[in-house]
């Protein structure tokens, strides 16, 4: 585990200078692609520990925020013929307003006309309807229900948002790289395999991916957003970086004769 620990985290630093790059294109693309991962996960790791104190102090900053309400009040009438179950099979959310007492079982939450009972891990939690219907009248119950619901979903929020970032630079990364083999291979007719080309991409994306994962709790503006696509943010900066790490990489390859990789080749 250390041993992989210490390999990460010298291709980290190796591959945020482009001077290496001779040696990273030498290896294999799975390698790439795993290094990208890593450095999704780091980075994530990273934004977790800057929201942590937002997190912590989230019941207070919510019992602030319904501070800001004159009134909030949530009426209405609702009958159901049946309950909703949310998969039918080995349900996560029952919603059931029927009479009668509801017990929770195997589901995570449970909706009845009296309580909503929210089960994370071990003991459910349980917060009147009208409590959590009324929270200007009830803010440290409501405020302490949504604080903890909102920290039991972050597991999978996280590997949401995981998967998010894992499509988002997949395409970016596939997009400048099949730019990169068209003029390299096709226009100027460097002969310079396509692994090569796609591990300097591929580690070039590396400070990209930190900065803009980074930088989600933090001021953003900073990066100078371009576009949201899929709840994603694009940034200017961060795209340049990777162009100019990119250039910077496949340039000094080419600068570089076989022999004179092959005598400089520096293993993880």
């Amino acid at each position: 585990m250390f041993e992989r620990l210490k390999q990460f985290v010298q291709t980290l630093i190796h591959s945020l200078n482009p001077m290496w790059y001779t040696n990273i294109s030498n290896l294999k693309p799975k390698d790439a692609i795993k290094h990208m991962a890593l450095v999704i996960v780091f980075s994530m790791v990273v934004m977790g520990m800057l929201m942590l104190p937002s997190i912590l102090n989230l019941q207070n900053s919510l019992q602030d925020d319904l501070g800001s309400f004159q009134e909030f009040r949530i009426r209405g009438t609702v009958n159901m013929t049946k309950p909703i179950m949310i998969p039918e099979n080995d349900p996560e959310l029952v919603i059931d307003i029927n009479g009668g007492e509801k017990v929770i079982k195997d589901e995570k939450l449970l909706v009845t006309k009296e309580y909503v009972y929210f089960k994370p891990l071990g003991k459910p939690l349980r917060i009147n309807v009208k409590k959590l219907f009324n929270p200007l009248q009830y803010k440290t119950e409501a405020a302490a229900f949504l604080k903890l619901f909102f920290i039991s979903v972050i597991p999978g929020l996280l590997l949401f948002l995981f998967l998010m970032f894992a499509i988002k630079y997949t395409i970016i990364i596939g997009a400048v790289f099949g730019l990169s083999y068209f003029v390299l291979k096709i226009l100027l007719l460097y002969k310079v395999s396509g692994k090569r080309i796609f591990n300097i991409v591929a580690y070039a994306a590396t400070l990209m991916i930190f900065l803009e994962i980074v930088f989600i709790p933090l001021n953003g503006k900073i990066l100078v957003p371009l576009f949201q696509l899929m709840f994603l943010d694009f940034y200017l900066i961060p795209m340049l970086l990777f162009v100019a790490y990119a250039v910077l990489g496949l340039f000094s390859v080419e600068k570089k004769t076989p022999s004179e990789h092959k005598s400089s080749e520096w293993q993880f």
